[in-house]
Order: structure tokens, then C-alpha cells, then sequence
């Protein structure tokens, strides 16, 4: 892979710390509007060393394959197994769309669902987008494939092979002393798919399995990469990368509890506020209730707690620390006007680089707090940040992750990040 320095500016623009303040769209980073003024960051440069179950959305009825019921434009796929065509298995299509920023995470639409005929063949009707493509039949392990339909193209077509299952087994164990925990949840992701990047899978797509009152659990699944991921009562969650087939422990240290109220600027309850606590080895998040109020379990350890809500968030003053077994009670986060970070990436001749993925997180904590992927036109935001201090990671495809730590903002800020 061909190496590239980076070139990490920033620009901090300061407006008016109005609580209405103006959204920054994924496509566009126009300057915040009202009075203010531009302080020049350092530029820093960068050589690069190298290269639980969800609902089910709605779904349409499937139906049986054939040229009289196949759409002249859309997705056509082919199933197969053992290289031969393979009838009566389901196929579902799901697009990829992008949520508002506030969610962080690319979202999936379930665009349709159809059965293969004889041939093999099922046909979605589709516009032109990113696609992840699924098929599944009895005793063989679902598959899945990721296909770009070009705009304009009157049929794409994608073949999806089927294989006979692998098992990713084992225990779920309590860390330290080791004893089996019963009843725990698993759900098995699929990864590694390069169209799709780090965006994850439909939760729907994913595996499940309740572990045994031994802890013991077995998912069979296709062979390769997956996300693993496993919560008990009790007990904080684990998250594992994993390669199918695997035998493996899965070990959970003992939860604590932070809990809180999340209030509006004018005190009222901030009910559907979205509480992010970062520090552990993944950010833990929940959601305020009606009355404003929140628990997030959590290993023990010491997290820094950020809400946010439509256009407006909010931090605890300081850094909480809660043991294992324990519980930080009575956190009051009342939201004021947010920050946003936004920017465009680019290669060094300019041309915009797509899938570019920003992270933001509090200097020396793991865990994002936020997070983006520059869109087609290499632009990315990051909006509803309470007023503090963070550290922004930029990394791309051929580039070595650039990032910058210290970036100060207050209610209303904006920070617009080049890279090229």
C-alpha cells in the first residue's frame, strides 16, 4: 500500500452561544451564523507507519421468483451452494442511509425481500445506493454480500454463496473468580466486509444464543469475521472481535451502576436525552426516561458522562468514579447550547476521500463519544457535543490516523477539520 503524510489542520469558529443553534448538515459546512471570530490552530503533521435481540423491521411478504414477476431494474441475485444454483432461499436487501448525525451510525433499510426460483435467482427492486444483500436456507449458515448499484444502471446483479455452518463456542465466565454466568445474552455480528467498512450490520442479521446455567453457549454461523457480543444481569458487557469457527471464554467483570437526571435549559425534563459515558473499553450509552432520569451499568472504573438532545448537550463537571458493585447516584446534566466539528477530507490532489472515519472521544479516555464517515463528497459533521475538551482521530484508507488532542470548546463552538 502506497504511504502518504497527513496534514491535520483546524480551525476553531466561534459564534454566538445561542441555544438555537444552527444544524451543520452532513453535505455542507457553512460557518455558523452570527457574530464571532476565527483562531488559527497549529497544523500538525502525520507520516503514516503503513498500511440482546433487536426488533425486526417490517417486511414485505416474499415471493417466488420468476421472469414474469422479476422487476426490469433493481438488485438481481443469485444464490448458490456447492456452485449450483439454489431455489427456495431467502433474500433480503437491505439500503444504507445515512441517520442524522445525532445517532452517529449509519442506519439500514430494509428495501425488500424475495424468494429464488428454480434458477436460483431473486429480484429486489432498488434505487442506486450501497446494498447489503442476505440470503439464508434451511440447514445451510446465512450468507452476506455488500454491492454498490450505480445510478443509472438497469440491473446490478450480486451472487451470494451459502455454505454449511461453523461454530463459535465456549463459556461465558465471570472475570476473577471464574464462575460460570448463566443466562447470558450473545449476539454475533458479521465484519470484515470492505464496501461496508466499520458500519455495522442490521441488528436483525445478527446471531443469537443464551447461554446454559454452565455459562455454556454454541452459535453456528458462516465461516468469518464477526463482532461478539455478551451481557448478563450483573454484569458489564463484553465485546470481542472473533474469527468462525472459534472456541473461546467469554469473561464479564462485575457491573456498577452511574445514574442521573438529564434536564432541558430551562429545567424541564429532558426526557429522550441520550447519556453517553466514556472511559471503559467501549462508550456505554442509554436514554433518559420521561422524567429526565437515567442508569447506564457500567464496569467499574472512571467515566467522563455527556448528554445530548436534538440541539443542545450537556456534561458532568467532572470525572465519576464508581467501584464494581457499586452505584454513582444523583448526576444533574442540564443541557445549554452544543458544539459540532465538522471538515472535509481530501487527497493531496484534492480530490474528496469517502469513508473517512472521525472520532471523537475526551483525551485519555477509550471509547468515542461521537463519531462520522465522510460522505461521497468527502464531508463529515459531528454535531451536539457538550462544551469541553476532546480529542479528534481522523484515519482513511493509505493514511495513518492523525489526531489532536486539547481542542477546547465552549456552548456554540464549531471546529472544521481539513485533511489532505
Amino acid at each position: 500500500m502506497t504511504r502518504h503524510s497527513i496534514a491535520f489542520a483546524a480551525t476553531v469558529c466561534v459564534g454566538l452561544a445561542t441555544l438555537a443553534m444552527d444544524q451543520v448538515a452532513l453535505d455542507g459546512l457553512d460557518a455558523v451564523d452570527g457574530a464571532g471570530s476565527a483562531i488559527e490552530a497549529e497544523v500538525i503533521s502525520v507520516v503514516p507507519s503503513g498500511a440482546a435481540a433487536a426488533p425486526a423491521p417490517a417486511q414485505p411478504e416474499p415471493r417466488a421468483s420468476g421472469e414474469d414477476l422479476r422487476p426490469e431494474g433493481g438488485l438481481h441475485v443469485l444464490v448458490t451452494h456447492a456452485g449450483q444454483p439454489l431455489g427456495g432461499a431467502e433474500v433480503r436487501a437491505y439500503l444504507r442511509h445515512r441517520a442524522e448525525v445525532l445517532r452517529g451510525e449509519p442506519q439500514w433499510m430494509l428495501a425488500g425481500i424475495a424468494a429464488t426460483g428454480a434458477d436460483g435467482v431473486a429480484s429486489v427492486a432498488a434505487p442506486a445506493g450501497t446494498y447489503l444483500v442476505t440470503a439464508r436456507s434451511s440447514l445451510l449458515a446465512p450468507a452476506h454480500a455488500a454491492v454498490v448499484r450505480p445510478a443509472g444502471e438497469a440491473r446490478t446483479t450480486v451472487t451470494v454463496a451459502l455454505v454449511e455452518p461453523v461454530a463459535v463456542a465456549g463459556r461465558v465466565l465471570a472475570r476473577g473468580d471464574g464462575e460460570p454466568v448463566p443466562l447470558a445474552s450473545l449476539a454475533l455480528c458479521r465484519t470484515g466486509m470492505d464496501l461496508l467498512g466499520a458500519v455495522p450490520m442490521p441488528a436483525e442479521e445478527c446471531a443469537r444464543a443464551i447461554a446454559d446455567t454452565w455459562g455454556r453457549f454454541s452459535i453456528s454461523v458462516a465461516p468469518g469475521r464477526y463482532a461478539l457480543e455478551a451481557a448478563a444481569v450483573g454484569f458489564h458487557g463484553a465485546h470481542l472481535a472473533v474469527t468462525a469457527p472459534a472456541a473461546l471464554d467469554v469473561r464479564l467483570a462485575a457491573g456498577a451502576v452511574v445514574e442521573g437526571f438529564v434536564l432541558q435549559p430551562d429545567g424541564a425534563p429532558a426526557g429522550g436525552a441520550e447519556v453517553v459515558l466514556t472511559g471503559g473499553d467501549e462508550a456505554v450509552s442509554a436514554t433518559a426516561g420521561s422524567s429526565g432520569g437515567f442508569a447506564a451499568e457500567v464496569e467499574a472504573g472512571t467515566y467522563t458522562v455527556t448528554a445530548r438532545r436534538g440541539r443542545v448537550a450537556g456534561a458532568w463537571p467532572s470525572p465519576v468514579t464508581v467501584a464494581a458493585g457499586g452505584r454513582a447516584r444523583d448526576l444533574v446534566i442540564r443541557l445549554g447550547a452544543a458544539a459540532a466539528i465538522g471538515g472535509l477530507v481530501t487527497a493531496a490532489d484534492g480530490t474528496p476521500l469517502p469513508g473517512a472515519a472521525v472520532a471523537v472521544s475526551s483525551p485519555g479516555a477509550t471509547g468515542e463519544l461521537a463519531h462520522a464517515e465522510s460522505d461521497a463528497a468527502g464531508r463529515f459533521a459531528v454535531e451536539a457535543l457538550a462544551a469541553g475538551t476532546y480529542q479528534v482521530t481522523v484515519a482513511a484508507d493509505g493514511w495513518s490516523p492523525a489526531s489532536r488532542t486539547g481542542i477546547a470548546l465552549l456552548g456554540g463552538e464549531r471546529v472544521e477539520i481539513a485533511i489532505a
